[in-house]
């Protein structure tokens, strides 16, 4: 089953290069209904969320700016509450058991928190994050 999915969407992404996601685009929601395959869903997802749209609009450095912004911030009760989720976060998953995986979560979470203040961090958003790392670059995380 995989392997036919990664044929279908290979074949569609070789006619269409200028990819976006079109909701009346019948071909594209029947092939997201089937799956994504694992290789593809890091560069799939942002651009079927709208968020890579948004990261463009915000301008280069934009994540790095927030990163920045977290660091120097005094919202503590936002770091705590991540910090308790941390090591809650898949903690027999080899990928987030500590280091550079809990550190590049930590940084997306703040940053997130940072840009929509409104929102700030909410419990269970450290686990659609690590999803998100486990396929694709921190900043497009």
């Amino acid at each position: 089953y995989l392997h036919a999915q990664r044929k279908r969407w290979s074949t569609y992404l070789s006619h269409n290069t200028t990819f976006s996601f079109d909701t009346k685009d019948l071909e594209v929601k029947n092939l997201v209904r089937r799956g994504i395959p694992p290789e593809l869903r890091g560069h799939l997802w942002p651009l079927l969320c709208g968020s890579e749209r948004t990261k463009n609009a915000m301008g280069k450095g934009y994540y790095g700016r927030m990163v920045s912004k977290a660091q120097n911030d005094s919202a503590a009760l936002v770091k705590e509450q991540i910090e308790k989720d941390l090591a809650r976060t898949f903690p027999d998953h080899q990928g987030f058991e500590a280091g550079d995986s809990q550190a590049m979560l930590r940084r997306v979470l703040e940053a997130f928190a940072m840009h929509n203040p409104d929102v700030g961090y909410c419990q269970s958003m450290n686990f659609i994050c690590a999803v998100l790392l486990l396929f694709m670059e921190e900043e497009d995380a």
